[in-house]
């Protein structure tokens, strides 16, 4: 969490230095290519920590921002004279509150001085997760059953906003320039499970499941922005890129 409270709190910055503050963004350069994490012989992990991009104020920046990267790559294998049985399964949980916040506080108190035209408030909350899973699953006998899932669960809270929680004093903002209120969040998967079996009898099967549960949200609530200009934004992206396949093979074949 950034973050600026209490009724009794006051910041000021008037800008009038040349010199900005450069502070993360919560935006990066670019989005992943999910397509990396499918081909075996290309793949990467990506590095969203390296992509993160900055920006330059003039004033006050309350920015919070997060990166989450998950890799995994399991592989079974099961061979017996009667039956063999390869069963591997992965879940990867990202999860997490990313909050950039002023509450019942005063930025820029009108009375401070004249300020300088390019005064900014920066409030931004940015959260970007990558997950990346290869599964894979081989057997072999008179029976053989192979089976690979991956399963990926995103649930994370990414919040840009200015409320007033304390009924003493209300929440000012101010801005002779502008004023952005942002919240972005971005998450992407990268699965590629395999199950492969052979025998007289051959049973094989893939799932991928991702589950996206997150909130992104930027607001304003009982509380005042007085800016030269108001940036108030919300953005999410979710993606999802899966290659998943089955191979069998015996005199009764089954694959799903």
């Amino acid at each position: 969490k950034a973050y600026v409270s209490g009724s009794s709190t006051e910041v000021t910055a008037l800008a009038k230095n040349a010199t900005p503050i450069w502070v993360d963004s919560g935006e990066l350069d670019g989005q992943v290519d999910l397509t990396k994490g499918l081909a075996l012989d290309e793949y990467m992990q990506a590095d969203l920590k390296s992509m993160r991009q900055t920006e330059a104020v003039y004033g006050v920046a309350v920015n919070a921002s997060a990166t989450h990267n998950s890799q995994t790559a399991a592989e079974n294998i099961a061979v017996g004279q009667y039956a063999g049985v390869a069963a591997t399964g992965n879940a990867n949980v990202i999860l997490g509150s990313t909050e950039a916040y002023v509450d019942s506080a005063t930025i820029n108190k009108a009375a401070a001085g004249t300020p300088n035209a390019r005064q900014q408030v920066s409030i931004r909350a940015a959260d970007h997760s990558n997950a990346a899973g290869f599964i894979g699953s081989v057997a072999g006998g008179a029976a053989g059953v192979g089976a690979g899932i991956d399963v990926d669960v995103f649930k994370n809270q990414t919040k840009a906003y200015v409320v007033n929680s304390d009924d003493v004093k209300r929440t000012n903002v101010r801005s002779a320039g502008g004023t952005t209120i942002e919240a972005a969040s971005t998450q992407g998967v990268s699965s590629l499970a395999v199950g492969a079996s052979g025998g007289l009898v051959a049973v094989a099967g893939t799932a991928v499941v991702a589950v996206f549960e997150s909130t992104t949200e930027a607001k304003v609530d009982n509380a005042t922005v007085a800016a030269g200009s108001l940036d108030m934004d919300a953005y999410h992206a979710s993606r999802l890129a899966v290659g998943a396949g089955t191979v069998v093979g015996g005199g009764d074949a089954y694959g799903g």
